[in-house]
């Protein structure tokens, strides 16, 4: 008969999961490796296009012009996207999360018009 797992035995592994789970400063996630190296080739690649591309990030980046509508002329637009690998994986993350909330509320929006109809 199996005799059930030891309290100190199981709580000896979750220090260590944690450990492994908890990203450091010092070194960046898989996925902000691969799409830090994915940037950075597109950048070799076409460096205009990049550029425009991150001018008109830059445009979405200030809380007045998040919002598509009310974005600012792209001539007159500076890039403000971050050179810093880090820095510039955390304008990312932050755009995708306003472009997510922007849709959430699209998404309601449209949802309270079709239950109205």
């Amino acid at each position: 008969m199996a005799s059930p797992p030891s309290k100190a035995s199981s709580n000896s592994t979750i220090p260590h999961a944690l450990t492994v789970l908890e990203p450091t400063a010092s070194s960046p996630s898989l996925p902000e490796r691969l799409w830090n190296h994915a940037y950075d080739q597109a950048k070799a690649g076409d460096l205009s296009i990049v550029d425009t591309y991150e001018t008109i990030l830059s445009a979405r980046l200030s809380p007045k012009n998040a919002d598509p509508a009310n974005s600012a002329d792209l001539a007159s637009q500076q890039n403000e996207i971050a050179q810093n690998p880090e820095k510039r994986w955390i304008q990312m993350r932050q755009l995708v999360q306003d472009g997510l909330h922007r849709t959430g509320k699209e998404a309601k929006v449209k949802q309270g018009m079709e239950d109205g109809i």
